[in-house]
């Protein structure tokens, strides 16, 4: 009997150093595990988990009044697919709306994934009000998770 690979989730973001994207993948390809690459959009709200593992969300602002199925962000894909592509790992991406720990927790959780990776943020003067009253999304995974948590630095830029 063939056990079924297992997965390691990564937490991404658009603005975030690829450096956790690379040991994300290479620990993926050294265990066999599929890569599953999940977004948050942390200024909306899930609506509705469709079968599919897709999220209809809404913005938190009520002032705009649109449900839609929440989309990957494409230059974060592309982004993503020139470091996993040559690989031979097996990836995947999820895109959520809400609370990014909560939401990459519970994600893990359905997947029965192995471990959640994520990248560390450098510092910056746009640190949101959000990580600045409830820490960073690191930190709140390493306090809440049963699961083990990898935090990949940021590259140092000179």
């Amino acid at each position: 009997m063939t056990e079924r690979p297992g997965v390691l989730l990564l937490g991404v973001c658009p603005e975030q150093d690829l450096a956790a994207a690379a040991q994300a993948a290479a620990l993926a390809e050294q265990l066999g595990a599929e890569l599953h690459c999940a977004w948050v959009d942390p200024a909306r709200y899930t609506v509705q988990r469709l079968a599919d593992g897709t999220v209809r969300s809404a913005p938190i602002d009520p002032e705009v009044q649109d449900q839609d199925v929440q989309p990957f962000p494409e230059l974060l894909r592309r982004d993503l697919a020139t470091i996993l592509e040559p690989l031979a790992v097996v990836w995947r991406t999820h895109a959520l709306a809400g609370n990014p720990s909560a939401e990459l927790a519970a994600l893990a959780e359905r997947l029965g994934a192995r471990m959640i990776v994520v990248g560390a943020r450098r510092p910056s003067l746009r640190t949101s009000l959000h990580e600045l009253l409830g820490g960073s999304v690191a930190a709140q995974l390493a306090r809440c998770q049963l699961l083990p948590v990898l935090v990949v630095p940021a590259a140092q830029h000179p």
